[in-house]
């Protein structure tokens, strides 16, 4: 009961930015064009990491999809980009798994070590 009215309020909170978003205009810095461009990418790597979580697992489907989204928001920086990606994937799987005790696929069956 409590996830519903969560996950309404989420949805409806999300639907409202988007719109007050559509709304903004933008102060010539950039074209349309590019911010719609960067939104597509942006949604096409979402739906990919998706997919390939499971196939892939957390840890290295998180870091790919952090690392591909900084460097498409924000280019150069490879380093720091790489380091934060990987610091937040390892950070949020290990609260996760062993605090919170939940389970996410860490790697994937056919990469073992």
């Amino acid at each position: 009961m409590l996830s519903d009215v969560i996950t309404n309020c989420l949805n409806s909170l999300s639907i409202l930015l988007f719109l007050q978003t559509m709304r903004y205009k933008s102060d010539g810095q950039k074209s349309e064009e590019q911010n719609y461009g960067k939104f597509l990418i942006m949604l096409g790597l979402a739906l990919l990491y998706a997919l390939t979580l499971e196939w892939l697992g957390y840890i290295i489907t998180t870091f790919i999809f952090l690392l591909a989204g900084f460097q498409i928001m924000q280019k150069g920086k490879i380093l720091y980009s790489i380091i934060i990606s990987l610091s937040f994937t390892l950070v949020v799987y290990y609260v996760y798994v062993e605090v919170l005790q939940g389970t996410l696929p860490v790697f994937p069956e056919w990469f073992s070590f």
